[in-house]
């Protein structure tokens, strides 16, 4: 049986707590930053990495 990446993302939302279902679903349909629902499962499901951010963005943002 082939599991694709469509079946992997809702077997792995299935296990999510549901505080966790309700925030990837606020990231899923999100109006005002709409991203493919492969990036979406990406974010998730992906072991993070250190992201480099230059001071530029850092005093923009706030460290």
């Amino acid at each position: 049986m082939h599991v694709t990446v469509a079946d992997a993302w809702t077997d792995w939302k299935t296990s999510a707590t549901p505080a966790l279902r309700r925030h990837i679903e606020a990231v899923e349909y999100c109006a005002v930053c709409p991203l493919p629902p492969e990036r979406v499962a990406e974010a998730f499901m992906l072991p993070g990495h250190p992201q480099f951010f230059s001071e530029e963005t850092k005093c923009a943002y706030g460290k």
